[in-house]
């Protein structure tokens, strides 16, 4: 199997694949897996894409399975959150209220205790019916938008074969959201700020393995595709500089720039001059 791939996507990348498989060792889940599918090779594991997106994101308005009650669903699910009103008002019993009745020593301590109990009850209706929960994220079923925290992972199967626009729906499906892949890109994202966007039909799985495996380093981001600027590397080194610094830089140019246009404006002059002294000579009249 290994000269075969080896055949199919070369020694420098197997031996990249090979030293991913090892970071990742403790954690089987995150390795990339070598398969056969037919007279091809096809590697299959998790990659793992971070949330950059700017501007929320639509959310389908119902699951497409049929709800269940159970705490794993309320974690992950987008259904609404169904927590018992019982949990809630499970620490105002008739034991508690005699023991506010006894310590306030009004007699209608009771029933202050008991409309305080019940407005907070109604509150907590009116939160259920305005949140749910989707892979963990809270969002506003008034409005079905969501934008996932900056910075937050979510994993997802893919194969080498996929493309980048095939990614995206993969990452879309899994949450539930209604906005076009094309919107989106995925974007390598380097510590140092140099950032790329990957093109439509490569392969996200493939270029993860060639990143390597330290996050730290190198991320795969999704962002929206129109706010996207590549930035190479000369311009990643003057990102995190401070901003006195980059002023400095601005001034130096400004004056290099100055400089530089003295030195044309002085070479043309002299060109004009000679060209004048030449016509006077050439002159009828002279």
């Amino acid at each position: 199997m290994m000269s075969a791939a080896n055949q199919e996507f070369g020694d420098d990348f197997i031996r990249k694949l090979d030293m991913f498989n090892d970071f990742y060792d403790a954690t089987p889940n995150l390795q990339i897996n070598c398969n056969s599918n037919g007279d091809q090779l096809l590697l299959e594991g998790q990659l793992r894409i971070h949330w950059g997106i700017l501007y929320p994101i639509l959310f389908k308005e119902k699951d497409e399975e049929a709800p269940v009650t159970t705490a794993s669903y309320q974690r992950h699910s987008c259904g609404p959150v169904t927590t018992p009103d019982s949990e809630f008002v499970l620490n105002f019993d008739n034991a508690d209220a005699k023991l506010w009745n006894g310590l306030s020593g009004k007699d209608e301590g009771k029933s202050q205790f008991g409309s305080v109990v019940l407005r907070n009850n109604r509150r907590r209706k009116r939160t259920r019916k305005r949140l749910s929960i989707i892979n963990g994220h809270t969002y506003s079923t008034e409005t079905s938008l969501f934008k996932p925290d900056r910075g937050s992972v979510t994993g997802v199967m893919v194969t080498s074969q996929q493309t980048t626009q095939e990614v995206i729906q993969v990452l879309l499906n899994k949450f539930k959201v209604e906005n076009y892949p094309m919107e989106f890109c995925l974007c390598v994202v380097r510590n140092n700020g140099e950032m790329y966007a990957l093109k439509d039909q490569a392969h996200p799985l493939l270029e993860r393995v060639l990143l390597g495996p330290l996050e730290d380093e190198v991320k795969i981001f999704i962002m929206e595709k129109h706010w996207i600027v590549d930035i190479n590397e000369e311009v990643a080194q003057f990102i995190n500089l401070p901003e006195a610094v980059l002023f400095g830089f601005l001034d130096k140019y400004k004056k290099d720039e100055e400089s530089e246009k003295e030195i044309i404006q002085e070479k043309y002059r002299i060109y004009r001059e000679k060209l004048e002294e030449r016509l006077e000579l050439l002159s009828p009249s002279s």
